[in-house]
């Protein structure tokens, strides 16, 4: 019975130590691992934490629940709850995290749950200076925000070159040809105004699968704390 015990520890902490090895050059063999560990030991809140951290930096939203766990085993445990308000942060929902802790007030300590809503009150004022500091340049970020995104995409590239081209030459053909290009510049203006609503419709688009993470975050959040306020201590 023991050394069965021996045994789990041992390769908990041998797929921890590759995890951990496998994290700044393989996130995927880092969750692997670091998964394939908590098969052997479930109820230690580093290998949560970890597991949380790779999927954190994957960009995978399950991150939470790891670190949701891992404040389950110790409601203490300050890495944990750093990381899952980093992460609601992260997603822009500092609010739902503060309601879980006010809601989990009468279950654990109160001044730990003060410690946390005082990190996230401060991280809500630092954004509030931010916000004074950069107000009025919101016409300018769009502008910054829509070339960027115009250069995300081959087919945006694609399209300035045509225009530019077809701009070139009606150019060329009224100064130094003498012709009449005004077919020309209505087809690179039709043009570029084609080329230019893909774009905007393609960013549209891509709008509701961020919300949707949004979504899922908040119920992940919500569901966990149904089943274990009880719990908490």
């Amino acid at each position: 019975m023991c050394g069965n015990c021996i045994d789990r520890e041992q390769l908990y902490r041998q797929f921890m130590n590759k995890g951990d090895d496998a994290l700044d050059h393989s996130l995927e063999a880092s969750v692997v691992n670091y998964r394939k560990a908590l098969e052997f030991i479930a109820d230690k809140p580093e290998g949560y934490i970890k597991y949380g951290i790779a999927l954190e930096k994957k960009g995978d939203r399950n991150a939470a629940n790891m670190f949701l766990k891992a404040i389950g085993l110790d409601f203490k445990n300050d890495l944990a709850h750093n990381h899952i308000i980093s992460l609601y942060d992260h997603y822009g929902k500092l609010q739902d995290i503060k309601n879980w802790y006010e809601k989990n007030r009468t279950a654990a300590n109160s001044e730990i749950i003060d410690r946390y809503l005082k990190i996230i009150a401060g991280i809500e004022r630092f954004k509030g200076n931010d916000a004074i500091k950069i107000k009025g340049q919101k016409g300018g970020e769009f502008v910054n925000d829509l070339a960027y995104s115009m250069k995300s995409y081959s087919m945006s590239n694609m399209v300035l070159l045509i225009v530019a081209g077809l701009g070139a030459a009606a150019l060329a053909g009224l100064f130094i040809f003498k012709m009449d290009t005004t077919f020309i510049m209505l087809f690179a203006g039709a043009f570029f105004t084609a080329g230019l609503g893909t774009v905007i419709f393609t960013r549209m688009k891509k709008k509701p699968g961020k919300n949707r993470a949004d979504e899922e975050l908040n119920l992940m959040l919500k569901e966990y704390g149904k089943k274990n306020e009880k719990d908490i201590s």
